[in-house]
C-alpha cells in the first residue's frame, strides 16, 4: 500500500512531554540514531500480504510492478520470483490461492469505480478469467471449504445494486448459480462446512441486529439470536463458523456481557454455551482447524495480541514461535495437510516479517521483511500506558519516545486515530516512527469510543465527540496510573 504524506498527516496535538510521567531513561552516552530519509518511509512497501499454496511449497504475495502492485509467486528457499499479472491500472492489494494450486483469486475493480470482481489467473500461464462478469455489479464475501476445491459462494449485487445475493461459482466452467436471495435486510450469508447455506446476519434501520438459521436447504428461516442497538456491532461482531458436525453455530456478541464473547449455540435446541470471553476486552481473531474445523485458540487484543489456546498442540506451535522472534505472531496461513504455516510477526519497533513454520521439527526459515531498508534503523518503541480522565474512566494508550535521548521536556505530538469506531494497537506505525526519529514524543490515545474494550467503553463516546473524547486526549498529563 502506497504510503502518501497526506496519509501521515492524521489529526494530532502539539504539547510538551510532563516529567512527571517519564518512563524510559535511556543509557549513558545514548545518541539519538540517524534521520530515516523521507523516501523510506513514504514509498510502498517491498512486498506483502503474502499466502501459503495448498502444497505448502509456494507463496503468493504483492509486490510492485512498473510501478503499480501486482501478485508474484515464489518457490519457499528459491529466488525465482515472478509476477503472475498485469495490472497497469489500480493495482492488487491481496489475493489468495484456489484450491488446485495453479490459480490465484483476487478482487479488481475497473477505474477506480469500487465494483470489484473475482479474479482468477493461471500461474503458469498468466491466463486471466474474470469470474463475475456481470457490469456495475460488485462481489464480496466468499464462501470456501477445502472439501470442494472446485466450488465457490460469493455475494453479488447483480439484480439490485442495493442487495448482495450469495451466488454459487464453479471456479471449472465459470458458471453462477443464485444459491440465496437477499429479502433486503440481510447483510451477510453463512454457509456450513458442506456448503449449505444456513445461516444469515440480519441488520436493522435502529442498529440491532438478528441471526436466522435454518435447519436444511428447503427449511424456512426463523431467529436464533437478536440483540439491540446498544450491543457492539464491530468487524467481528456475528457468525463466526459452524462446529465440525454442523449441529452448533459460533456467534461472536457482546450479548449477555460487557465485551463480545464467543458462544456456541445449538441450532436445533437454541441451548447455548460461553466458549471463551474476557471481561474487558473483545475477541479479535479465531483459530479454527482447517480439517477438523476445531476450535483451536481465540485471540484478545489487549496491549498486544494475546491468545486462549483451546488446542495443546497448537500452544506448542506458538511457544515454538516465541522463541525465534518478538513481535505479535499471526498465523497467515496452512497447507493443506496443517503440517506447515506461514507465520507473520508484528512489533511495534521492527518491519513486518514473515516465515514459513515446519509444525513437525518446530523450524522456521525467514522469508522476507515487508520493509528491509528499515532494517539498519533503530526504531522507537510502543510502550503501553494507562491513565484516569477527569471523570474516572480509566483511558488506554501508547506512547513512543525518540531514541537516544533523553525523555524530559520532549516536544509531544497526539496523534488521533480515525474511526472513531477503531483504535491504535501495538503494531509498526510509520507516522510514529517519523515523527519519533526526529526528537518527538508521540501519544496515542484509545479514547472512549474507541473499539476492543467492550461495549461500555465504546459507548461511553456516544454524544461526546466533541465533549469527553476531546478532554480524553487532553488528560494524559493528568493522572497517569500505570506503565506496562
Amino acid at each position: 500500500m502506497k504510503r502518501t504524506l497526506l496519509s501521515l498527516l492524521s489529526p494530532i496535538l502539539v504539547g510538551v512531554l510532563p516529567a512527571s510521567i517519564l518512563v524510559v531513561v535511556p543509557s549513558l552516552g545514548a545518541q539519538q540514531p540517524p534521520l530515516i530519509p523521507r523516501a523510506i518511509i513514504l514509498e510502498e512497501s517491498e512486498r506483502g500480504n503474502p499466502v501459503l499454496s495448498p502444497g505448502g511449497k509456494e507463496i503468493a504475495y504483492v509486490a510492485p510492478y512498473n510501478g503499480v502492485g501486482n501478485i508474484w509467486v515464489k518457490t519457499v528457499g528459491k529466488d525465482d520470483d515472478r509476477v503472475v499479472t498485469q495490472d497497469a491500472n489500480n493495482g492488487i492489494g491481496f489475493c489468495f490461492w484456489q484450491a488446485d494450486g495453479e490459480h490465484v483469486l483476487y478482487y479488481q475493480d475497473q477505474g477506480g469505480d469500487e465494483n470489484r470482481h473475482l479474479v482468477q489467473t493461471n500461474i503458469r500461464t498468466g491466463i486471466t478469467k474474470d469470474l463475475t462478469p456481470i457490469p456495475g455489479a460488485r462481489a464480496m464475501g466468499l464462501i470456501d471449504d477445502p472439501r470442494y476445491p472446485d466450488t465457490l459462494l460469493i455475494h453479488i449485487n447483480a439484480r439490485d445494486e442495493r442487495l448482495f445475493d450469495l451466488y454459487r461459482l464453479d471456479l471449472n466452467t465459470g458458471s453462477l448459480k443464485l444459491e440465496a436471495e437477499n429479502p433486503g435486510d440481510v447483510a451477510q450469508f453463512y454457509a456450513d462446512h458442506r456448503l449449505h447455506v444456513r445461516a444469515a446476519y440480519v441488520t436493522k434501520s435502529d442498529n440491532s441486529a438478528e441471526i436466522l438459521v435454518r435447519d436444511g436447504l428447503e427449511d424456512p428461516w426463523r431467529s436464533l439470536i437478536a440483540w439491540g442497538p446498544d450491543e457492539m456491532n464491530s468487524d467481528f461482531t456475528g457468525v463466526a463458523g459452524f462446529n465440525a458436525e454442523d449441529s452448533k453455530i459460533w456467534i461472536i456478541t457482546s450479548l449477555g456481557a460487557n465485551a463480545e464473547r464467543l458462544l456456541e449455540i445449538d441450532i436445533r435446541s437454541g441451548d447455548r454455551k460461553v466458549l471463551s470471553e474476557d471481561p474487558q476486552f473483545d475477541i479479535t481473531r479465531l483459530m479454527v482447524n482447517p480439517l477438523r474445523n476445531t476450535l483451536e485458540a481465540v485471540g484478545y487484543e489487549r496491549e498486544r495480541m494475546t491468545w486462549q489456546f483451546l488446542d495443546p498442540e497448537v500452544r506448542k506451535d506458538f511457544a515454538a514461535l516465541g522463541k525465534i522472534r518478538d513481535g505479535e505472531i499471526h498465523i497467515r496461513g496452512r497447507d493443506k495437510s496443517d503440517r506447515v504455516w506461514l507465520v507473520r510477526y508484528e512489533a511495534s519497533d521492527s518491519p513486518t516479517t514473515y516465515y514459513h513454520f515446519d509444525r513437525s521439527a518446530k523450524k522456521a526459515v525467514f522469508l522476507f521483511s515487508e520493509d528491509p531498508k528499515l532494517e539498519k534503523f533503530q526504531l522507537a518503541k510502543k510502550t503501553s500506558i494507562q491513565f484516569r480522565s477527569q471523570d474516572g474512566m480509566v483511558i488506554s494508550g501508547y506512547l513512543s519516545l525518540p531514541v537516544g535521548v533523553s525523555p524530559k521536556n520532549l516536544p509531544l505530538v497526539v496523534q488521533v486515530h480515525g474511526g472513531p469506531w477503531t483504535r491504535d494497537g501495538w503494531n509498526l506505525d510509520f507516522p510514529v516512527q517519523f515523527l519519533a526519529n526526529r526528537g518527538y514524543a508521540v501519544l496515542q490515545v484509545n479514547f472512549r469510543g474507541s473499539t476492543g474494550y467492550g461495549k461500555a467503553f465504546q459507548n461511553a463516546g456516544n454524544l461526546e465527540w466533541g465533549g469527553k473524547v476531546i478532554q480524553d486526549l487532553l488528560d494524559f498529563k493528568a493522572e497517569p496510573v500505570a506503565f506496562r
